[in-house]
């Protein structure tokens, strides 16, 4: 239980720092052109492997059409891990949530995740979604949140 305990807490001090490198300006995005099934592979492996062992049920729908996303894939990819791993930990237990990926508005992708939980939307977002949010602003997106789903735009080609 302590080794537990001193993970997660060693886990919540890397990402304060990341936040205040962010924040300092010392952690500067790199942006790449990258495919959008290659930037969503990473965080959806974890969020199907958590959701399986929640036995909540992934659909995912990625338009193989979409045009590449312009951020940087290792800062993406992070935040998309977090807001995956959130989205299932708000699924409930038994239930299903999808993740609709493709074009948005003109120049942007837009990343639908539905999970059917429910938001807390007074309640301060945990470190962990706090730091997803300052990634994807970073890379010039947006993260809205509603009560059952979180909304990932980024710019595109």
């Amino acid at each position: 239980a302590a080794r537990s305990g001193l993970d997660t807490a060693d886990s919540e001090v890397r990402r304060l720092q990341t936040l205040l490198a962010l924040d300092r300006g010392a952690a500067v995005p790199v942006p790449q052109r990258v495919g959008l099934s290659e930037l969503l592979r990473p965080a959806l492996a974890m969020a199907q492997s958590r959701a399986h062992s929640m036995h909540v049920t992934v659909h995912v729908d990625i338009s193989p059409t979409a045009p590449r996303v312009i951020a940087d894939p290792l800062h993406v990819q992070a935040a998309l891990t977090t807001i995956l791993a959130n989205a299932v930990a708000q699924a409930p237990d038994g239930g299903e949530m999808s993740i609709v990926a493709g074009e948005g508005e003109p120049g942007r992708i837009r990343i639908a995740v539905e999970h059917g939980g429910a938001i807390d939307l007074l309640a301060e977002p945990p470190l962990d979604m706090r730091l997803a949010r300052r990634l994807i602003v970073l890379q010039h997106g947006s993260l809205p949140e509603a009560t059952g789903q979180t909304i990932v735009e980024l710019p595109s080609e």
